[in-house]
């Protein structure tokens, strides 16, 4: 079994099946534990369905069960023999797209369900473009209810024909077209008899056979807090590990001072360790008396990080209040909280067409659009690029506390 878990998330438009497809695939890993088992066929016998209602697995919070759509994202973990995994079941409505993009900016594998009746809409397409954004290393199109147009092959070729003008986008990624039934299991958890005209993997066949992530190779840590010791002379700084890796003695650089020092110590819950790598929280004592504040950098090596103060971004606006230019906002990467301005929208994403339109003067819920911002200080990102950890961040209003905006670092002057 691969130690790594693979991040997947589900997008597509609402009732596409996303949460039918998860439960099946639970149901199908034996990932459902006896008591979730037995709750979800009281429920299904509640909704008189005469079988198991397998998308109640995932569409948990009372709010969801009462309209029947998923709202928030649900994480999900299961597993087989192979891999380990994590998944995301994001919500299709287009007025929770910020929800959507929270679970998709951390994945490393998309699965974008469309309904065989309908076929491509507004939001496959949206899901579809934020995907390709986010330059994710697997694409997994699910053409889902193939059950209800007889298992057709045309249905699936015409489907795929139509999305042919969009794949462009994901020119860097390992793309599939899966035709299933995730109401039947249909070519989910094995090869369907029903569909032998296609010659492809079932779904969990191509999940199972996707390599994990490779890690970030350049060490860098965010200092969370600083911890003074009785008896020690220099406090102990902890943080998590964002990317590389890095042993007691190394040198390393502070971001954005730009000073060396060594490594005199790491530790985890309290004991020393000689190594420490991506993912893992983690105590370092430095060789500097300058106390480091929260929100500063230790990397790998100087000049790692660009020192700019001018960010060129993607920016997703998620508040119902429009985006007002000139305003202070505050900028938060992980723990690193600085003022920002937006200076510029320098275009505006045209979802459905998957290009440019021209930029207006604000931006309003779940507007998509190129950006540029001024931060007050060096804010430690990276282009979304080059570190996926270390690229993104959020807007926060500094008088309401509303998380206005998310977006994506392109560059850095």
């Amino acid at each position: 079994m691969h130690s790594e878990p693979i991040r997947i998330y589900t997008a597509g438009n609402v009732d596409d099946g996303k949460s039918t497809l998860i439960g099946y695939l639970l149901y199908c890993t034996q990932s459902i534990p006896k008591d979730k088992w037995e709750e979800i066929e009281t429920l299904s016998k509640r909704k008189n369905s005469d079988r198991v209602d397998l998308s109640l697995l995932t569409d948990g919070l009372i709010e969801e069960r009462a309209k029947g759509i998923t709202i928030d994202v649900a994480h999900i973990y299961f597993s087989t023999d192979k891999s380990q995994f994590i998944l995301a079941d994001t919500p299709g409505h287009k007025e929770f797209t910020r929800n959507m993009i929270t679970g998709a900016s951390f994945s490393d594998v998309a699965i974008i369900m469309i309904d065989a009746q309908k076929g491509i809409q507004e939001q496959t397409l949206r899901h579809a473009y934020i995907t390709g954004l986010l330059n994710l290393g697997t694409v997994i199109f699910c053409v889902n209810k193939m059950d209800l147009m007889d298992y057709d092959k045309t249905i699936f070729d015409k489907i795929q024909s139509d999305f042919a003008p969009y794949l462009d986008i994901f020119h860097k990624q390992q793309v599939f077209w899966v035709p299933v039934s995730a109401l039947w299991g249909e070519n989910v958890g094995s090869p369907s008899p029903k569909m032998e005209w296609y010659q492809g993997k079932s779904l969990l066949d191509i999940l199972e056979n996707i390599l994990p992530p490779k890690r970030e190779s350049h060490f860098r840590l965010q200092i969370q807090q600083s911890v003074q010791i009785s008896g020690q002379k220099t406090p102990f700084y902890t943080g998590i590990v964002t990317g590389g890796q890095i042993s007691a003695g190394d040198e390393v650089s502070l971001f954005p001072s730009g000073e060396t020092t060594t490594i005199e110590g790491l530790f985890q819950h309290g004991k020393p360790v000689s190594e420490v790598c991506q993912g893992m929280s983690v105590s370092l004592k430095l060789n500097t008396s300058r106390p480091l504040k929260r929100g500063e950098m230790i990397v790998q090596y100087p000049g790692m990080l660009t020192p700019g103060k001018t960010l060129s971004t993607i920016l997703c606006w998620m508040d119902d209040l429009p985006l007002q230019k000139n305003v202070q906002y505050n900028l938060i990467n992980g723990s690193a909280v600085t003022p920002a301005t937006i200076e510029e929208i320098l275009n505006e994403i045209d979802i459905l067409r998957f290009g440019i339109k021209k930029a207006g003067t604000t931006l309003n819920t779940n507007d998509i659009a190129e950006v540029r911002i001024t931060t007050e200080e060096f804010a430690g990102l990276q282009p979304f690029a080059e570190s996926r950890n270390n690229g993104t961040f959020i807007l926060v209003d500094p008088l309401s506390f509303h998380t206005v905006a998310t977006g994506f670092v392109v560059s850095i002057t």
